[in-house]
């Protein structure tokens, strides 16, 4: 395997470096708030000799954790070192290869004539016209439905106030009727427009 600070530029030792001072903050840290915890339980009295007792207790305790912490830190390190800041063995042959692949992309834009970026220019300059023109039949579909759905409301309204027409005599019956059939043959055709606008 390759040498790991060489390629990782020792960002696998400062990483570790920054985990063993937060966990040395947070003991700390834990520390201070276990020493004011144990001082405020003893209510709202406390002697200087209870107080430095209870201080020293917290210290003596946190120093404990804090060197079980710093004895089996080392074995993280080299875990950390030995099995994440790793890297593979055939690296030199990957970044000479991506290397190549860089190489080769600016190799091959230098070479592009003038002809090629013009070709490339007009397809952009296609699908930008392409774009245009869906958007505006889009906007002009969006419209067209609006439309039908006022239309459609209209004559459904048509017929809701062709119902006071009901129960008439039958010399009316029958002219009713057919405007009632009319208006609902509107409506029917409006809405298969609407249909057959929405899947085109």
């Amino acid at each position: 395997m390759a040498d790991a600070p060489d390629f990782f530029s020792g960002r696998g030792l400062q990483f570790t470096d920054d985990v063993f001072k937060s966990v040395e903050s947070y003991i700390e840290d834990g520390a201070q708030q276990l020493e004011r915890k144990l001082v405020q339980s003893k209510g709202t009295v406390v002697t200087n000799a209870e107080a430095q007792a209870i201080h020293n207790g917290t210290s003596e305790y946190m120093q404990l954790v804090s060197r079980s912490f710093t004895k089996n830190f080392d074995k993280f390190e080299l875990y950390i070192l030995r099995n994440v800041f790793v890297a593979p063995a055939n690296i030199a042959e990957i970044q000479q290869k991506y290397q190549h692949e860089i190489d080769a992309s600016f190799t091959d834009a230098a070479h592009w004539s003038e002809a090629d970026v013009s070709a490339l220019e007009l397809e952009l300059h296609q699908l930008r016209q392409q774009i245009q023109t869906a958007t505006l039949k889009q906007e002009q579909l969006h419209a067209a439905q609006v439309a039908l759905d006022a239309q459609v409301a209209n004559v459904d309204e048509l017929c809701r106030s062709l119902q006071f027409t009901e129960g008439m005599s039958e010399t009316v019956a029958p002219f009713t009727h057919q405007m009632v059939s009319s208006a609902t043959g509107l409506r029917d055709v409006i809405g298969t427009m609407r249909g057959s606008q929405l899947r085109r």
